[in-house]
Order: structure tokens, then C-alpha cells, then sequence
């Protein structure tokens, strides 16, 4: 993989080094012009170097000086995209994809070809109008075969769709693209018939429900993940030997680790804003530091599990862009950050503990079997982090155990889907389990471990309430007795 890699690397950076010096020729005596043209020319400087604002404004100049500057229209639609604008871009795409004109213009950087209808595909996808933005992929193919961007990006939704035999055919036309080198593996796989349930239509990996390792990051009830990236920055070499898997099996172990470092990135995040919530609760520091500690250990674990999904794949795996926006939308809601904690903590990362531990006793690669040794040992460390906070919870609040319905929190932990491919039990070599081995280490967990721990939390906390109660009553009867005289002993 390290060679393949290097290769790539050096390719895509040939393609922008000889992209951007022909584009910097092109623009240079223009940019001091204060026509359209020089506000065009400025946009693509400020494009290049990724000051997006400064870019938005520019090519909105060169169009409000020139409403007939197509080019100038389309480029804003990528800088808006570029800059996670995905609303405005969509607006501006529909504008220019209304004017009906045919045309194409290069990208900056990659010398690809566009058209407008490439742009709306773009800006429909990343709206999460899936269906629409195949329909614009497709038109743009119609209209110029050699479109690369569109049939990348046509043949991960058809992929994502299970169209097999559709996104092959397109094998051709995306292996012209530096850009989807990435994408070959999968379209061979694909010619195969091999079904891909793990390609999610908007270039991403689907990640189903809660059931996956590590801390999920939820915002108002749900699960958030980063999409897939063919950047290898996370997916390091670790010299694994080759494995001898069938394809379904080859599958599912890509799926499964895949899954694990995608999970693993976003507990993250998931850590980081557990940091933030226990200062504003006014934790204790030990809570705060090993939150902290929790934190890296989720870079690593990421980082190992991409380099086993990527050794695998024959490709560079990594994440994208996670949206970490509104992750603070629970203002410091001690309820919600209690039950996450509860959900999330005590019983995700117990479990996730449980099967990495598992999990490693099965496994026979020894590079997989160092990195699940210290998954399992880190993820029982960070269920224990949960417990502690739930606890201290509890202590300063008897009141939230009444937030806690043990049989509803358990049955849905045990209920949680699993979207993994169907494999042989030879996976289990490298580090993944069946699902059979899966619900019978979950049940396991729930049964021995999970269920009388928060039992017992619980029963504490209701005990403590009631004596407190006990307490209050009798401070109460007390100060009855005083002001009434009926606490002095008569003369």
C-alpha cells in the first residue's frame, strides 16, 4: 500500500503543481484590473490559496459587474461548496443552470472539465437531494462524456444504491481523474456483483444507528460521523502482511474497520464537548484530565483502525469533514448530558470494550491483535470514566436515577442494527467479529455486567434520596417544635 500511495501522492501533486502555475501566468497581469475580468482574476488567486470569503466577494463583483460572466457564476458555486456555504451554492447553481447555456470551464486546480449542470449535481448532493443530483450527473455525462467530477460522483450514488453494473460502466471515464483514484478498487469490486452496503451516496461511509465503537457524537438525538476521504493522512503503513480473504469476507473486514475508525473520529468530538460539559457542571479535575486522556486515545484508535481498512482496500482510508455544528445545542442541560452519559458512556463504550476484548482473543494477525489490545484496554478505561461522572451525578442530584429506565435503555442497546456484509467466520483473524459472536458478547455484557452496575447505581442514588427526605423532615418537624415553644422543657 505504501508504494501505491507514494505513487498517487505524486501524481496528484504533478496535476496541481503544472494546474496552478498555468493559471497563475493566465491571471497574473490581470489583477490590478478593476473591470470584471481583474474581479475574476482575483477570485481565482483567492480560490486557490483558500480565502473563500475573500473569493465569494471577488466573483460576486465580476458577476454584478457583468451579469453575463457565466464563468464567474459557476466558480462562485464551487467556492460557496468549498466553503461549506451549501444553501447559497445551491441557489447559485439553480440561477446558472437556468440560464440553459451551454458551456464548460476547467477547474482550477485538477484541470477538470465543468458544466453548470455539474455544479447543480454537486450543490443537490451536498443538500441531501440524492435523487436529483443523479439526474444532474447524468445530464451533464449526456452532455459531455469526458465529465470526470460527474461520473466520480455518479458512480458513488450508484453505488450507494446498488447499482452495480451502472457505476462499472463508468469505470473508464472516472480512471481519466486523478481525483477518484481512490474509487478504482470499488468499481472493480463492483464489476464483480460484490454488493457494497458501506457506500453512502454522498461519498461517505454509512454508519448505522448507534451501534459502532467508541463515544458517538449526537446533536438533538442524532448520530453524526464524517463522510470518507481519500486522503491517507490518517492511514498510516504498519508493514501488515497480505491476507487470503474471500471477497465477502475481504468486504466485510474493510466495512468493519472502516466503520470502527469512522466511529473512533467522531468520539472525537464526542470527548471534546465532554470536556466543555464538565466544566460547566464544575466537575472534579480528575473527570476533566481523563476526559482529556480519552480524547487522544480516540486519535490513536481512529488512526489504527483506518491503517487496517486501508492495508485491506488496497487504498488510502481516512475521514472527511465532520459537522460539529450546534454540538453544544444542549446549553448545559444537565439532564440531557446525564442520560447521554448513561447511554452513550456506561453502556455504548462498556460494550464496545467487551467486543474489542473479544475480538481480540480471536484474532491471529499480530498487528491486529496490538491495536485491539489497546482498544479494549482504553475503551474499558474511558465506560469507567462514564460510570464515575454518572455517579458523581448522582451523589449531587438523587433526583436524576429517576431519569433512568434501565429495561428501555438495555433493550434498545441489545436492539441496535448491524449493517455489516455477511462473512465467514475467517474475519474473526483480523479483528471482526460476526454478528452472531457480536450479539452474543453484547447480551454478555448486558446480562454479567452493564444491568447490576446500573442497578445498583440507581438503588444507591433512590436510597440516598430517601434519606435525605428523612433528613429534610426532620429539620422541618425541628423548626415546627421551636417556633411553637414545644421544644423547651417546662420548668
Amino acid at each position: 500500500m505504501a508504494d501505491s500511495d507514494g505513487a498517487y501522492r505524486i501524481e496528484f501533486a504533478e496535476t496541481l503543481a503544472a494546474n496552478i502555475a498555468a493559471v497563475m501566468k493566465e491571471i497574473g497581469p490581470q489583477l490590478k484590473s478593476k473591470s470584471s475580468i481583474g474581479s475574476m482574476a482575483r477570485g481565482k488567486l483567492f480560490e486557490i490559496t483558500k480565502n473563500y470569503e475573500l473569493s465569494i466577494t471577488s466573483y460576486r463583483d465580476a458577476v454584478e459587474n457583468d451579469d453575463q460572466m457565466d464563468e464567474a457564476l459557476a466558480r462562485l458555486v464551487i467556492v460557496e461548496l468549498q466553503a461549506g456555504k451549501h444553501e447559497d451554492a445551491l441557489r447559485s447553481a439553480i440561477t446558472l443552470a437556468g440560464r440553459a447555456k451551454s458551456f464548460t470551464f476547467r477547474s482550477l486546480c485538477l484541470g477538470e472539465e465543468y458544466s453548470p449542470m455539474t455544479l447543480l449535481g454537486e450543490a443537490l448532493l451536498l443538500n441531501d437531494r440524492t435523487d436529483s443530483a443523479q439526474e444532474a450527473f447524468e445530464k451533464a455525462l449526456k452532455a459531455n462524456k469526458n465529465d470526470t467530477f460527474a461520473a466520480g460522483r455518479l458512480a458513488y450514488i450508484l453505488l450507494a444504491k446498488g447499482e452495480n453494473d451502472a457505476a462499472a460502466k463508468l469505470a473508464s471515464t472516472v480512471s481519466a481523474s486523478v481525483r477518484y483514484r481512490q474509487l478504482e478498487p470499488l468499481l472493480r469490486f463492483a464489476a464483480k456483483k460484490t454488493q457494497m452496503p458501506f457506500v453512502k451516496a454522498s461519498m461517505a461511509i454509512t454508519i448505522a444507528g448507534r451501534s459502532m465503537p467508541g463515544r458517538p457524537i449526537t446533536v438533538n438525538g442524532d448520530v453524526r460521523v464524517a463522510g470518507l476521504s481519500e486522503s491517507p493522512d490518517w492511514c498510516l503503513d504498519a508493514g501488515m502482511e497480505r491476507i487470503e480473504l474471500s471477497e465477502a469476507d475481504t468486504l466485510a473486514t474493510i466495512h468493519a474497520w472502516t466503520k470502527a475508525g469512522l466511529g473512533e473520529h467522531a468520539s472525537i468530538a464526542a470527548f471534546a464537548r465532554f470536556v466543555l460539559q464538565l466544566l460547566g457542571l464544575g466537575a472534579p479535575p480528575d473527570l476533566v484530565r481523563d476526559a482529556i486522556r480519552a480524547m487522544a486515545d480516540e486519535v490513536a484508535h481512529a488512526s489504527d483502525s483506518f491503517m487496517i481498512a486501508g492495508h485491506i482496500a488496497g487504498a488510502p482510508v481516512g475521514p472527511g469533514n465532520l459537522d460539529v455544528s450546534d454540538i453544544l445545542a444542549d446549553g448545559g442541560d444537565k439532564r440531557r448530558i446525564f442520560l447521554e452519559a448513561v447511554h452513550e458512556g456506561c453502556i455504548g463504550e462498556s460494550i464496545s470494550a467487551e467486543e474489542a476484548m473479544i475480538a481480540c482473543e480471536h484474532a491471529e494477525d499480530p498487528i491486529v491483535k496490538r491495536v485491539l489490545t489497546k482498544i479494549a484496554k482504553e475503551e474499558a478505561g474511558h465506560g469507567d470514566l462514564a460510570w464515575r461522572f454518572v455517579e458523581w451525578m448522582l451523589h449531587d442530584d438523587p433526583d436524576l436515577a429517576d431519569e433512568i429506565n434501565i429495561n428501555a435503555a438495555l433493550e434498545a442497546a441489545l436492539s441496535d442494527g448491524d449493517d455489516a456484509p455477511q462473512a465467514s467466520k475467517l474475519v474473526e483473524k483480523y479483528g471482526v467479529l460476526t454478528k452472531q459472536t457480536k450479539d452474543e458478547v453484547k447480551q454478555h455484557a448486558i446480562d454479567n455486567k452493564i444491568r447490576p452496575r446500573l442497578m445498583a447505581l440507581v438503588k444507591k442514588a433512590k436510597e440516598a434520596k430517601k434519606f435525605a427526605s428523612r433528613q429534610e423532615q426532620h429539620r422541618i418537624d425541628l423548626g415546627w417544635l421551636s417556633t411553637n415553644g414545644l421544644d423547651r422543657i417546662p420548668a
